[in-house]
């Protein structure tokens, strides 16, 4: 019997309806019997899925939701069922209409957390499903979702199923490529709508679990990597559902490529981060990057640049305060990269090189938060990798990869400090130098680190303007310059000379000044007076520098590089610090060079001569075009056509000749003209004086001119005759000298020689030698003074020793003249009788006064005075050199002030 039989009694026609389907069963026709919730969702289906969601049963469904919000779980749960029996009897129709109707609901009801957690499910349900637009219909859903502000966020939920599918779906390799690029662009919208839900909440943090970033970010950068998908294969999106209805969405119109849409992510996922997330996020990409060898940048139409494509996003995105994060993670990337293994090969040094140059692409941009000892951490970093690289190429390993390397580094260093402040780029000047080995380096490696370093450390100064000297070249980085400016290694101090150029150059005349020239004049130049910052720094550093320069050229392994380098420096030198005391002491430099040139130095070989003889040649040119003293031009180029004609190898547009000279031996130069002093060869070497600079003639045109040439003569000092720790310029120890009368200034008196030539030398030895000999002299002369004062006359006589004969006779000479002064006295005071009158009476009658001998009355009166005890009331004295003093100033108890000087002369 058939269960639709009943219907068919009269009885029962007025509760029931008939069913007119013969498929139908008792329980889904009996509707009064079945809950209103579930007769409003029945009715939301239309009997053909193609005439889509019926609107007006839609409204009553969420009128019903909204007035009972307690049945809004029981509405998702029975949805959930409907769809689960739709997927498994392949109804996609009626699935697609479900999935509108959650949608409405949610939009209206998504205050009520009941509802979400069976949103959730029926999302994750129709995910699961095999069916690729069912995939994206219920990501879009999901996005649609996650653009929902909610008032009351639930902490209880996961979306580690989220996660997984939808990172999933970035990888999808479908055959139809219109199907792999949909799915693919699903799962990237989906993550972008997981980022949008979870980060907006700070207690919702389970998105940024490493787990999760593992998943995210490699299917990130797996699309941004693949550019198979062309923008003008369009966007065929199922059903017309669009791909992000994200209001805060400035492109509503479906993103053209699933690269494009990564990258976006990326950003929104990097402008979210916060300090304690930056390492989860970053972890992924550089371990990506390593797995997949994408830090090379490969050569191409365009360039593949992936690795810093990448980095770039994330320096920009990323909060400028934890944007010095990323350069930190990298730097330890690269140590750690290093030590994982231990013996190199060319990949590993390729992978090191990409690094490096993804740091210099992005430090100008992160490093502008950098400060203190965050900047020196990075430098140290840097360096460290340099010298780790110089070991593999003394090892013979990889020699063209790690050169490399190091230029990248040295790269990033230059880029690095151009972006520093300027006192910062000052400290990290120093601070990398430091770093180097010393100049007395002799391994290697050493002196290869060396030359790295200060390479790098050009690097740095050609990205730094200079301002004041003062403040350019302190004391700590101008010492270290100095001191690497004679190291052993000619290339090291071709590198020191250009760091000073860089550092000199503050008026752009470089690139005229890189070669001395001779034959024409040197470019415009700019040139300004040197302010007071300048003048004080050239009083306390231009010595140190100058006595640098005279003993750089004097290192026998320089080459014409070296020369001409010393040039450049001498010319910026002049030009820069633009006084009197600094072009006085160059010009003197410069004959200080020639001199040694000319001189019979056997150390130094005729080639070294020649390149001394081009660099003087070169800066004279240069000095008299810059001063246009009509007497110093004249002179200079005569010199110079003199040497054009007979003698090119000492001009520097000739170097060519002089470096191809063998057995460092000169060419014969001969004098033309007459056998006059001004042609006649130099007496210390071959060249005729023709071909020489005249010091008295560039003197004499300056100091017509106004200006102090008192210094020019004075010879040149080398580094030992001054110390290191007094740097003082050459105009103020040459102040030092005694003023002497100027000829000039007063007409018919000659010149009056000093009698004691007070030199720098001689100031040194009074501050060198201690005052042991000056205390000595001061016991002594108190010594002499007590005994004078306490001692007998008698006791002293017997303890005087008789002079030497040479003095003695002197004396004596001396004396003979004062006789007729003596007979001039007598005449004029006959009528004054005294012991000295009788005493000369006496005299007069035993010796006649014309024939009298001074020694001869000298030994008579000792003999006398050792024969005779006198009494100590009895004083009798001969005074030949009365006339020259004052008796009535003379005491008249004992001898003379004059007798204690010359005891022999007298007797008492």
């Amino acid at each position: 019997m058939s269960i639709g039989c009943c219907l068919n009694v009269d009885l029962f026609g007025g509760l029931f309806s008939r069913c007119d389907t013969s498929q139908c069963c008792c329980s889904c026709c009996c509707s009064p019997f079945r809950a209103r919730y579930k007769r409003l969702v029945d009715n939301i289906f239309p009997t053909n899925y193609e005439d889509g969601l019926v609107k007006s049963n839609m409204e009553k469904l969420i009128f019903y939701a909204l007035s009972s919000p307690e049945k809004l779980d029981r509405i998702g749960s029975y949805l959930e069922e409907r769809i689960s029996r739709d997927l498994s009897r392949h109804r996609i129709g009626f699935v697609e209409i479900s999935i509108e109707a959650m949608d409405q609901l949610l939009l209206s009801c998504h205050s009520l957390n009941l509802f979400v957690q069976s949103y959730l499910k029926v999302v994750q349900l129709v995910l699961e499903s095999q069916d690729p637009d069912l995939q994206v219909l219920a990501t879009h859903s999901f996005v649609k979702f996650a653009n929902i502000e909610e008032d009351t966020p639930s902490y209880h939920r996961s979306y580690d199923f989220f996660v997984c599918k939808f990172s999933s779906l970035c990888h999808s390799n479908n055959n139809d490529l219109k199907k792999r690029k949909q799915l693919r662009v699903a799962g990237l919208i989906g993550i972008r709508g997981l980022i949008r839900k979870t980060v907006s909440d700070d207690l919702q943090v389970d998105i940024w679990n490493e787990v999760h970033m593992e998943k995210i970010i490699p299917s990130l950068l797996f699309n941004m990597q693949c550019k198979e998908f062309d923008a003008r294969d369009g966007d065929d999106n199922p059903r017309g559902v669009s791909v992000t209805s994200d209001s805060r969405s400035s492109d509503n119109d479906p993103p053209s490529n699933p690269h494009v849409i990564a990258e976006e992510c990326l950003r929104e996922l990097m402008s979210r981060a916060t300090f304690g997330n930056v390492k989860t996020i970053l972890n992924p990409i550089i371990n990506h990057l390593d797995s997949h060898g994408l830090w090379e940048a490969t050569v191409g139409n365009p360039p593949d640049r992936f690795a810093i494509d990448t980095f770039e996003i994330i320096i920009f995105s990323i909060p400028a305060q934890h944007s010095y994060n990323a350069v930190q993670m990298l730097l330890s990337h690269l140590k750690e990269s290093r030590a994982r293994y231990e013996e190199p090969n060319q990949n590993r040094i390729k992978m090191r090189t990409g690094i490096v140059n993804v740091l210099k692409q992005i430090i100008s941009i992160a490093i502008s938060q950098s400060i203190g000892p965050s900047v020196l951490d990075i430098i140290s970093s840097l360096i460290f990798q340099l010298r780790d690289s110089i070991n593999n190429i003394n090892a013979k390993r990889f020699v063209e990869d790690e050169k490399l390397f190091q230029e990248t580094v040295i790269n990033t260093l230059g880029e690095f400090a151009a972006n520093l402040p300027v006192y910062q780029k000052i400290e990290s000047m120093i601070f990398i130098i430091e770093k180097a080995p010393p100049s007395s380096a002799t391994s290697a490696t050493d002196i290869q680190l060396q030359n790295m370093i200060l390479k790098s450390l050009l690097k740095v100064t050609t990205k730094y303007k200079p301002v004041s000297m003062s403040q350019t070249l302190p004391s700590g980085l101008l010492s270290q310059l100095l001191s690497r400016a004679l190291a052993p290694d000619p290339k090291v101090r071709v590198t020191v000379q250009k760091i000073f150029h860089q550092l000199l150059d503050r008026h752009h005349n470089l690139s005229r000044l890189i070669e001395p020239t001779t034959i024409k004049a040197p470019e415009q130049l700019t040139i300004e007076k040197a302010d007071q910052s300048d003048l004080n720094f050239i009083k306390r550093y231009a010595h140190g520098i100058l006595i640098n320069i005279y003993n750089n050229i004097q290192i026998d392994t320089n080459e014409q590089e070296n020369y001409d380098s010393i040039y450049t420096t001498m010319a910026l030198i002049c030009i820069e610090m633009n006084s009197e005391e600094v072009l006085i002491d160059l010009i003197r430099l410069s004959f200080a060079i020639q001199d040694l040139a000319t001189s019979k130095n056997s150390n130094i070989t005729d080639t070294q001569r020649c390149h001394f003889h081009a660099l003087v040649a070169g800066f004279l040119n240069l000095f008299s075009h810059l001063k246009a003293i009509p007497a110093i031009c004249t002179h200079v180029e005569q010199v110079i056509k003199n040497r054009v004609f007979q003698a090119e190898h000492l001009l520097p547009e000739f170097s060519n000749q002089i470096n191809s000279l063998k057995g460092d031996v000169l060419p014969e130069i001969k004098p033309t003209g007459d056998d006059s002093s001004s042609n006649k060869e130099s007496r210390e070497n071959s060249i005729a004086d023709e071909f020489l600079f005249n010091r008295n003639v560039i003197s004499e045109a300056l100091q017509t001119t106004g200006h102090d040439v008192s210094a020019i003569a004075n010879p040149f000092p080398s580094s030992n005759d001054v110390d290191s720790s007094m740097t003082r310029s050459i105009s103020d120890l040459n102040a030092i000298t005694l003023e002497i009368d100027s000829v000039n200034s007063s007409p018919g008196v000659g010149r009056k020689a000093p009698e004691q030539e007070i030199t720098f030398a001689t100031f040194k030895e009074i501050l060198v030698n201690s005052d042991k000999d000056t205390q000595q002299e001061t016991q002594r002369r108190r010594n002499m003074l007590s005994q004078f004062r306490t001692s007998k006359f008698e006791d002293l006589v017997d303890n005087y020793q008789i002079p030497n004969d040479n003095l003695y006779d002197k004396l004596l000479s001396s004396i003979d003249k004062s006789f007729e002064v003596i007979q001039s006295m007598k005449s004029n005071d006959s009528s004054n009788v005294d012991l000295t009158s009788q005493v000369s009476d006496q005299m007069d009658n035993e010796l006649p006064i014309n024939n009298i001998n001074s020694k001869t009355l000298v030994d008579n009166n000792q003999s006398r005075d050792r024969s005779n005890h006198f009494s100590n009331n009895w004083h009798i004295y001969k005074n030949p050199l009365l006339s020259f003093c004052d008796v009535s100033e003379v005491n008249s108890r004992g001898p003379p002030l004059f007798a204690l000087r010359f005891p022999d002369l007298f007797v008492y």
